[in-house]
């Protein structure tokens, strides 16, 4: 018998037999599709999912399964060809992944579902041209330091006039006791001396266009926390204009102040530091129109200083600085009583504060959170032992200790100053304020541009009503 009348014959048989048996070919599938298992029995023993899953398995080993193949393998019983000349087989081994698909997803995969799978088309991949674009957000992360702690610290009171009238020298340094029917003695006055503060102007402006605030408001990726590009604009120029100020306020007294707020560097300096610190020339140490590089004045600080050579920072250091300038604390003016530590603090930088830490907490004059401290408007208040208000801070001789990123180093560390608030302040002209023209308030005519301006502003100036309450140690090493 030739070969292709020894296939129609089998082919034939094999029609019959199913339409003998199972009535149709349909009947036949139908009987080899897997009963569902009852887990119900089998509660708290296996998952469903998982019983389904291994039920399969089992059918296709015990029972078989209908599959295809373009060539039957040992073991196998051939069912009949399909439409597209392959064979449909019962096979009890899963030997391919479209066999893995079969059994164990038999009512969601196709065939042509498990062609697609088993093919190496052409995927949509990230990389895939317009599939994927990164969308980096509304928020922008700030990797810069905002932080303005000094501007925070000090006191802020009304600038109420252009300057002020210092004593500087007593009437007399001698007793004043007379004898028995005495003459009456010579008059005697103290020194004076007038000071001119006078009064900067600070400004910070931003603006952005009409066009990217409307692109901003859409579905697209555009930076806009807050509502918009104009809003994160606005936020950000908002903390950019207080760290301004914070730099401003802890320039090193090298650079002259000039337009800006003068500096706490500047304040707490002398003609010591001027006659024998190399990088300080003549003339930078001079303030409000006082000259302090011709000699030792009312106007001098204490500064301890090693003439620009670094040196470690000590106990003694600091016992030094206290020593000097504590009698000089409190007086008529504030109220208070020499030596008094109210409205007092330390303040450096985050690297000698680390120093501090390690060289000092052992000891009593050091302390970790060693007091409870409220800052605001009058500065630095320190609170009742017990209350739960306020913060607390680290202590340096029960003095609190603050930092900042922007104290300036006159060595390879920041300098440690030793303030009197009460004679330090901030003298507020015009309060910050903030002004807004252009497209969303409709003045594009005044600006000649379509787009938002934001302005911020404000007056005052840096004032220090004494000099020799402050002190500093400079020249300082890790």
């Amino acid at each position: 018998m030739a070969t292709n009348e020894f296939y129609s014959d089998a082919t034939s048989r094999v029609d019959q037999m199913i339409q003998d048996y199972y009535g149709s070919e349909q009947n036949l599938m139908k009987s080899l599709e897997f009963q569902p298992i009852d887990v119900a029995s089998n509660a708290g023993v296996f998952n469903s999912k998982l019983e389904g899953f291994f039920a399969r398995r089992r059918a296709a080993q015990n029972q078989g399964y209908l599959t295809k193949r373009t060539r039957v393998q040992p073991g196998e019983q051939f069912i009949k060809r399909d439409g597209d000349g392959r064979n449909i087989v019962k096979s009890f081994k899963i030997r391919t992944i479209y066999d893995m698909m079969r059994v164990d997803y038999p009512h969601i995969y196709s065939d042509d579902m498990l062609n697609a799978i088993t093919k190496a088309d052409a995927p949509y991949l990230s990389s895939s041209t317009a599939m994927y674009n990164a969308v980096h957000g509304a928020e922008a992360v700030h990797q810069i330091i905002q932080e303005d702690n000094v501007r925070r610290l000090l006191p802020k009171v009304p600038y109420l006039r252009g300057g002020v009238r210092f004593i500087t020298a007593a009437g007399t340094t001698s007793g004043v006791g007379i004898a028995e029917n005495a003459a009456v003695p010579d008059t005697v006055s103290a020194t004076l001396a007038n000071v001119d503060y006078g009064i900067k102007e600070r400004s910070y402006s931003f603006n952005v266009s009409a066009r990217m605030e409307f692109l901003s408001m859409l579905e697209d990726d555009a930076w806009s926390q807050g509502g918009g590009a104009f809003a994160a604009a606005r936020y950000f120029a908002q903390l950019e204009f207080n760290k301004t100020l914070n730099r401003e306020l802890t320039t090193n007294v090298t650079t002259l102040a000039g337009n800006n707020f003068e500096s706490i560097d500047r304040v707490v300096s002398s003609y010591a530091e001027v006659n024998s610190c190399g990088d300080v020339d003549a003339n930078d140490s001079d303030i409000y129109g006082i000259n302090r590089d011709a000699g030792a004045t009312y106007a001098d600080a204490y500064v301890n200083h090693n003439s620009n050579t670094d040196r470690d920072l000590t106990l003694d250091l600091c016992k030094d600085v206290l020593e000097n300038v504590q009698p000089n604390w409190g007086g008529p003016e504030v109220g208070g009583q020499p030596g008094n530590y109210e409205n007092k603090i330390w303040l450096t930088g985050y690297d000698t504060k680390n120093v501090i830490e390690q060289i000092f907490e052992e000891q009593n004059t050091y302390r970790n959170n060693g007091m409870r401290v409220s800052v605001g408007m009058n500065g630095v208040q320190t609170l009742p032992y017990g209350s739960e208000a306020g913060m607390l801070v680290n202590t340096l001789y029960g003095i609190p200790l603050f930092v900042s990123d922007d104290v300036p180093a006159s060595g390879a560390i920041s300098n440690l100053y030793l303030l009197d608030l009460n004679h330090l302040k901030m003298g507020v002209g015009i309060p910050p304020m903030y002004f807004e023209a252009g497209f969303s308030k409709g003045t594009v005519g005044e600006l000649d541009a379509f787009q938002n301006l934001g302005i911020y502003y404000e007056m005052g100036e840096l004032l220090a009503t004494r000099f020799n309450v402050h002190g500093k140690i400079r020249d300082l090493q890790a």
